[in-house]
């Protein structure tokens, strides 16, 4: 015999195993006692962590809206681990999810959002709702429509199944379940749907009007049926509110077309949660399906404003049933006051993940598929750091990321455009003793990544970047220290880490840069420059009469026509009698390798430029400056022996200054470090800020400060080489510079 499903049937979770009836009230007690117990001590069992979970599938909807019989069918797919009702799980990951207080008490809501995650709560997420190697987890709350901010602040890569119902049915049937009372031994009375005390119900009213949701009308709904059609209302405001930001992890369909047609419907659900489809498991489960045997009525009272929006809902689903004015609608008070929240609006702005939602790129692959959307944010967001942009970080990871590290990039949206990117990966320290998180750009060949930042959107960098944060930490069982670098003015705030100190926060380092504004005309020169570029100019003319100039590549064949050119004279630079050291960024073939890619990558959007000083013909100095959109960059310089006297870096250096005024640049950046040469051109710095992350546990704490002591001995090491003094007696630069690739 096939088993039918009532589609209307009531799937509670919270049946003990089968009694005598008058048995049953003993058992109900120890039933809730045992299932709270046994998930808190799950809750606590440490798990070993992974940053690669497979993303889970929540079930929303009004309850009676079908979730159930959707559930059900889920449950018997072959791919899924189905988990229906599970609030005892729930309220051991957050005791504020337990409304309807069956195994917490204090405060606690309907409505959450991403404000109410905590660390503990992710990291017993993770523990709860674990699903066997291979499948997929399907999770079915009657509440989960309410809570999809807190849901995808959770897991940001769920994907969410709406299905909804004729509101006037899914009122009626609340009606009928609400009309059930249990009264358990030694516990007080538990309504079916309302919860000990009507707890449900006050929780939704109140949650609902601080929330903007009727605020004026909440209190003249008093039957079971009205206040059912608000718990609709607001299931079907949350939904609209979050149906854009989710996107494509967003899938909806209607209960009358799972029980008409459960054959086609189904396939379609499946394909747009990328979750095979046997046919065999289709054939099955459309069998099951039956249409309800109750028949409810066409229409159910509400007050005015909440009718109209309730009838505009149901007319946009196509339903034929109709809200009425009923009694409670009569108070003109009511309906001349009430300032209803917009059934269309966007998530709620005020609070930090409303509308902004964090998922993560694992692999090299998929960074390469993520670059163009990553370069159109880099490219028209206002940055000023042309090292968050993909064209010089995507040949960075491709070369210097090893095999073993974890891709771990951060992308975040805001109504489903990109609004930031954390290119983060998992560095190994030791055979495994420690692990770090940084971004891309750090901590090998970092050289030619001068100040590496998180790309943010300008109009709210602040958001995006506590976004970012938020979601490095809810990982943090898989790193021991992590490193946040900001831009200028950002500060990361205490505010940002979760609650309860699970993580702690330290300065680690603050980058000066020399920053020259720009307004609509060039930058007043202080004297003594004026006077060392006169006095250049004069010294190659002499030397060079008529046979001197300075030329600029951009186009990318030119471009790489001068790289040559840039290496050879500064690697020259670097051994110049007399004078400080001066590393040589590309004299390993990996860095060369590196920068020929980074800069004829920039060069096919403009991005990059090669000055070159050239006399008879012979480049005798060169700077590559790199472009943003309202900004250049200097980021490599070089010089001959030669070339010296004439001050071939600050004359390359005014070349471009005037080239930024004319391209209607705000400013230009002379990089890292300020010194006399820099200080020259303006005194205004930039400090842009770098943070590092420990997880508040013996074993990170431990690590991190072995690392921090070898890091700090290793910077001394080269602060001494950096600022020794070359001998005069040095016979010149080499002649072994990088060639082009």
């Amino acid at each position: 015999m096939t088993l039918k499903i009532e589609a209307d049937s009531f799937g509670s979770a919270l049946q003990p195993s089968q009694a005598p009836e008058h048995l049953r009230p003993l058992a109900w007690t120890p039933y809730y006692a045992a299932l709270g117990t046994r998930a808190r001590i799950v809750a606590r069992v440490r798990l070993k962590s992974t940053l690669d979970v497979r993303a889970p599938i929540f079930i929303i909807g009004c309850g009676r809206s079908g979730i159930g019989l959707l559930g059900k069918l889920f449950a018997s797919h072959p791919a899924v681990s189905y988990s229906d009702e599970p609030h005892d799980r729930w309220a051991a990951m957050e005791p504020a999810t337990d409304f309807l207080q069956l195994y917490s008490r204090g405060e606690h809501h309907c409505l959450l959002d991403a404000s109410s995650v905590t660390s503990t709560a992710r990291r017993r997420y993770k523990r709860l709702m674990s699903a066997s190697a291979g499948l997929t987890i399907v999770e079915k709350s009657s509440v989960n429509a309410l809570r999809i901010g807190y849901l995808n602040a959770l897991a940001p890569e769920a994907r969410f199944v709406h299905i909804v119902r004729d509101g006037v049915e899914v009122a009626h049937s609340i009606e009928r379940i609400a009309a059930v009372t249990k009264k358990p031994a030694l516990r007080p009375p538990l309504n079916e749907w309302w919860g000990v005390g009507n707890v449900k119900w006050t929780t939704l009213e109140r949650d609902g009007r601080a929330n903007g949701y009727y605020p004026d009308e909440v209190g003249l709904l008093t039957t079971d049926a009205q206040r059912g059609a608000y718990e609709w209302l607001l299931s079907l405001g949350e939904v609209q509110a979050w149906r854009t930001c989710l996107e494509s992890r967003f899938c909806e369909l209607r209960y009358r077309d799972l029980v008409d047609d459960p054959s086609e419907t189904l396939r379609a659900v499946m394909d747009a949660l990328h979750l095979p489809c046997p046919d065999g498991w289709v054939k099955q489960a459309a069998a099951r399906v039956i249409p309800a045997s109750h028949r409810y009525g066409e229409t159910i009272a509400l007050p005015g404003q909440m009718g109209a929006d309730f009838n505009s809902l149901q007319a946009g689903f196509q339903f034929s049933g109709r809200a009425i004015a009923g009694a409670s609608a009569t108070t003109k008070q009511a309906a001349a006051t009430n300032e209803m929240r917009p059934m269309s609006a966007a998530p709620r702005q005020h609070k930090p993940a409303a509308g902004i939602y964090v998922t993560s790129v694992t692999s090299l692959p998929e960074a390469r598929a993520f670059a163009a959307e990553w370069a159109e944010l880099a490219e028209t967001a206002g940055a000023r750091n042309p090292f968050s942009h993909p064209d010089w970080l995507m040949p960075w990871a491709e070369r210097f990321l090893s095999p073993g590290e974890q891709i771990w990039l951060l992308a975040a949206r805001r109504h489903g455009r990109l609004v930031g990117v954390a290119p983060f990966y998992r560095r190994s320290w030791g055979p495994g003793l420690a692990h770090s998180m940084q971004l891309w750009g750090t901590g090998r060949h970092s050289d030619l990544i001068e100040l590496p930042q998180f790309l943010l959107d300008q109009e709210s960098p602040r958001t995006v970047a506590r976004a970012l944060v938020s979601r490095l930490c809810a990982e943090a069982a898989g790193w021991d220290w992590a490193t946040v670098p900001l831009e200028d003015p950002l500060w990361l705030e205490p505010e940002w880490l979760p609650r309860g100190g699970e993580v702690m926060v330290l300065p680690k380092t603050v980058r000066p840069c020399v920053v020259l504004p720009i307004d609509q005309s060039r930058p007043p020169v202080k004297r003594n420059l004026r006077e060392s570029l006169r006095r250049a100019r004069n010294r190659l003319d002499r030397s060079y009469p008529g046979d001197w100039s300075v030329s600029r590549a951009t186009a990318r064949a030119d471009l790489i026509s001068a790289l040559p050119d840039l290496a050879r004279l500064h690697q020259d630079r670097s051994h110049l009698p007399g004078r400080k050291r001066h590393p040589n960024f590309v004299s390993q073939e990996a860095d060369w390798s590196f920068l020929s890619a980074a800069v004829a990558s920039a060069a096919e959007r403009g991005g990059a430029s090669i000055y070159r000083l050239l006399a008879h013909g012979e480049a005798l100095a060169a700077l590559l400056a790199l472009h943003t959109r309202e900004g250049t960059y200097f980021l490599l310089s070089g010089m001959s022996r030669e070339a010296w006297e004439f001050s071939p870096t600050t004359l390359l250096q005014g070349c471009a200054i005037d080239d930024a005024v004319a391209l209607g640049h705000r400013w230009v950046n002379l990089s890292t470090g300020p010194d006399s040469a820099k200080l020259r051109w303006s005194e205004k710095l930039v400090l842009s800020a770098e943070f590092v992350l420990i997880p508040n546990r013996l074993y990170s704490r431990v690590a991190f400060g072995a690392y921090w002591q070898a890091s700090a001995a290793a910077e001394i090491v080269r602060e001494r080489s950096r600022h020794r003094m070359l001998p005069t007696t040095d016979q010149g630069p080499g002649a072994n510079y990088p060639k082009p690739l």
